[in-house]
């Protein structure tokens, strides 16, 4: 099983502690994770040390940017 995790969120509130905190939990279970993650976003450095887990960074300008579905 793979599962992709989006969030273009830039501030760490609740939604994203229980994101981050669940990517964590999952890796112990040998379940592949691709993380995607807004460039201003300040956590989620220590998840690409997680067994599993790839980290992807993309520039967004908000929340639900769709103009970052092109590369710039």
């Amino acid at each position: 099983m793979r599962i992709a995790l989006i969030m273009l969120s830039r501030l760490w509130g609740g939604a994203e502690r229980i994101a981050l905190d669940r990517v964590r939990e999952v890796s112990k279970h040998g379940v592949h994770q691709l993380v995607v993650l807004r460039n201003a976003f300040e956590r989620g450095e220590d998840l690409a040390d997680l067994p599993g887990v790839t980290v992807a960074r993309i520039p967004a300008l908000g929340n639900y940017d769709l103009l970052s579905l092109y590369p710039l």
